[in-house]
């Protein structure tokens, strides 16, 4: 099964595919300690960031993500997809903007039949941390150590948080949260 992250931007809209499978990887080299304990994988097979030209009509730049968003769908053949729900901050204007390109990926998930679930940030950071409190900094070194990144993904932070939103669908659709937790602290104090 292909999980489609997304962080909800009208600017940049953060992605990533990550890909559940069942059983283990023949290659144990390639897992991290964790991953290789789980019953199924989870693959990550690309992550990004889909841009809308900077100083056209808000409506092209939501027509241009739309359009992007749509040739991922139909390139990947998605089967759910995972976005972070919009937490509004004083600044209104921009939670307005990010909440109507968020509608946009919503109504192109649901033409495409593509079944989507929210999290909420603080629920993306307890299932990749175990602390809905934490930093960024460390939702990232979790992130690499459960794909077992070896470069940085070089790209802005919204594929970074895409890709944890992607991973947070797929461990609650497996009901790791608490092994994830259990495991990052325990890394932790060694």
């Amino acid at each position: 099964m292909k999980i489609l992250g997304i962080d909800p931007g009208y600017e940049s809209m953060g992605y990533a595919i990550c890909e559940k499978g069942i059983g283990h990887s023949k290659d144990k080299k390639k897992q991290s300690s964790l991953t290789s304990s789980l019953p199924t994988t989870v693959r990550l097979l690309e992550a990004g960031t889909l841009k809308s030209p900077s100083g056209s009509l808000f409506s092209k730049r939501l027509a241009k993500l739309c359009e992007d968003l749509e040739m991922l769908l139909r390139r990947f053949a998605i089967e759910e997809a995972a976005i972070e729900r919009v937490f509004f901050t004083a600044v209104w204007k921009s939670a307005v903007k990010v909440a109507e390109a968020r509608g946009v990926v919503l109504a192109v998930l649901a033409r495409a039949n593509v079944t989507s679930f929210e999290y909420s940030p603080t629920e993306i950071k307890r299932a990749i941390t175990g602390n809905g409190r934490c930093g960024k900094q460390a939702v990232m070194d979790m992130i690499i150590k459960i794909c077992d990144i070896k470069q940085p993904i070089k790209t802005e932070d919204n594929a970074m948080d895409a890709v944890a939103i992607a991973l947070t669908h797929y461990f609650h659709t497996c009901h790791y949260d608490d092994r994830i937790s259990k495991h990052f602290l325990r890394e932790r104090e060694t």
